[in-house]
């Protein structure tokens, strides 16, 4: 007699031999049990096993004493459910259904009666049609290259072109290595180069102990920004204008030389300056960020690197270096662009954040009372109107060179040997009648290039200009009280990184559907062994515990 013969539940049997004939094997894989079936109304025809856990699965009639889980129920229960109108846990819960043995097979049963029921259920393949199949490929490929070309338009993805783009004789410069680099100008580059970094390694210091305090103020600027001249301001409206100090660096400390410069001994708020990172500082301060247009703060590290002490103490002579040499080979290799990133920096982390003021150089050249007005306002304390007048009469130019000394750090830089010239402690002059001159124009042009490569697109400012404008009105957001504090930024790289995925994942399917099909299915299976997993452990956990046992048994189900 054919198994099944005369139950309800023939046609599901009949399903089943024909889905293991043709796919047993994954059948296998998503489920691993072997399972004993009892139909309670239909006598010994109610027996038989359904193997799902050696080879490529079995159906058969009769009885298996080592399967791993008995399912006891009715005819018609089995029926609903593989019409999937009946779940395992649903006939367990209403008595109809009780299962002996590994608890997780009801939950694996029910996946493979709905995985028969859908096969059942799915129309027959039709003749595949090529010439759909081949346009179907073409239309994947060039919807990924169009995504691709509108990727590329939109923003450049890759660092490397980040640094490119200028006057092609600089950006070569630019891309040299350290032994081509060296070779240049009869090795003045190499000169520079090692002098500084014996320098900084012997300057920069920051103490391990440092600790913030709340009223602590941080003016943040790249190197050659003006951070000298603003915290000179700061220092007199703090002291109300007083000059009473040596040098600069003792009221005004630079964070980063901390280590050298010995013990802080500075008035409330306690003012420091710093040209680092947002990454690398500490938190928990106030913090003034500082800009200034990058073409100007290269005039300004040229003097002080290529034609001031600096340079002396390297061992060149005054000017040796050209700036069309120093653009390219320092201020804007590829290697650090630091000025460009020191920018990027703290837009990212603070240009939303109301608590932070942002002021630029320009702005206090064109008119330094306003300015100084809004540093009086920053502070905890108002240093009040015949203060801010004093300031800004000693923030000119010329009560400052009146006073050079002040402003040389002579006072750090006497702690530091590299720094001694025939025994006298050098000076550093931050003080200068004028740091601008005349330049070539492919150096803008390149200093132009490497905004447009690095800061535009992440903040969406495509000139400095355009970001000085818009600290202007930012500021009078601030006074407002209604500060704007939607961010400036350009297409997101997570954005072009989820369309170009975007764009390979389609045409992968295009061009190997069934490949597609079978990585979904195995990752499909894959996850449930991993939830089938889970849930064992959950199980075993369950079984230690005879409270839980007792009211399991109690309800008819029985492990």
């Amino acid at each position: 007699m054919a198994l099944g013969e005369g139950l309800l539940c023939r046609a599901l049997l009949e399903q089943i031999s024909q889905a293991l004939e043709s796919s047993g094997e994954s059948f296998v894989r998503q489920s691993g049990y072997v399972y004993q079936f009892h139909l309670r109304d239909c006598g010994h025809q109610g027996l038989f096993v359904l193997d799902l856990k050696h080879g490529s699965g079995s159906l058969r009639p009769g009885h298996d004493a080592t399967a791993d889980c008995t399912f006891s129920m009715l005819d018609e229960d089995l029926v609903a459910m593989g019409k999937g109108t009946l779940d395992a846990f649903t006939a367990m819960r209403k008595g109809r259904l009780e299962i002996r043995g590994d608890q997780l097979a009801a939950h694996v049963l029910s996946e493979v009666m709905q995985r028969v029921g859908k096969r059942q259920k799915a129309p027959k393949s039709e003749p595949v049609n090529w010439e759909h199949v081949r346009m179907w490929r073409i239309g994947a490929i060039a919807g990924c290259f169009v995504v691709f070309v509108l990727v590329i338009i939109l923003i450049n993805p890759f660092e490397v072109k980040r640094s490119s783009g200028g006057p092609r004789e600089l950006e070569q410069v630019a891309h040299f290595g350290d032994g081509n680099l060296h070779r240049i100008g009869n090795g003045v580059v190499y000169k520079l180069q090692a002098f500084t970094g014996r320098a900084f390694r012997q300057l920069l210091q920051t103490p391990q102990a440092f600790r913030v305090e709340p009223s602590d103020i941080f003016l943040v600027g790249a190197l050659g920004s003006g951070t000298t001249w603003l915290s000179h301001m700061l220092h007199g409206l703090r002291s109300g204008g007083s000059m009473d100090f040596q040098d600069l660096q003792e009221v005004v400390p630079w964070y980063e030389s901390l280590g050298t410069a010995g013990e802080i001994k500075a008035a409330k708020p306690r003012l420091f300056k710093s040209h680092r990172t947002h990454q690398v500082l500490p938190s928990g301060m106030r913090l003034i960020v500082l800009l200034r247009d990058p073409f100007q703060i290269m005039q300004s590290q040229y003097q002080l690197f290529c034609n001031s002490t600096w340079s002396t103490l390297a061992g060149m002579k005054p000017a040796e270096m050209h700036p069309l040499l120093f653009a390219p080979a320092i201020f804007a290799h590829v290697r650090t662009n630091d000025v460009w990133y020191h920018f990027l920096s703290w837009y990212k982390c603070c240009w939303t954040d109301p608590q932070v003021l942002w002021i630029t150089y320009e702005d206090f050249v064109d008119d330094p009372q306003r300015q100084i007005q809004k540093l009086a306002d920053f502070l905890p304390e108002h240093p009040g109107a015949e203060t801010i007048k004093k300031v800004v009469q000693q923030s000119s130019r010329h009560f400052m060179m009146q006073h050079t000394s002040k402003f040389d750090y002579h006072s750090l830089l006497e702690k530091v040997e590299l720094f001694r010239k025939e025994g006298s402690p050098a000076s550093m002059p931050r003080v200068l009648d004028d740091t601008s001159f005349e330049v070539d124009p492919k150096v803008k042009e390149l200093l132009d290039v490497r905004w447009e490569r690095i800061v535009a697109p992440a903040t969406g400012f495509a000139t400095y200009g355009e970001m000085r404008r818009a600290v202007a009105a930012r500021s009078a957001w601030r006074a407002e009280g209604v500060l704007d504090l939607s961010p400036h930024a350009g297409v997101s790289h997570s954005l072009i990184a989820s369309l170009l995925l975007m764009a390979l994942l389609v045409a992968f399917v295009g061009l190997q559907p069934r490949l597609a099909r079978s990585l979904a299915l195995r990752f499909s299976i894959m996850a449930r062994a991993r939830a089938r997993q889970i849930m064992r452990h959950f199980s075993d956990s369950k079984k230690a515990d005879p409270e839980i046992y007792a009211a399991r048994t109690g309800s008819g189900f029985v492990v």
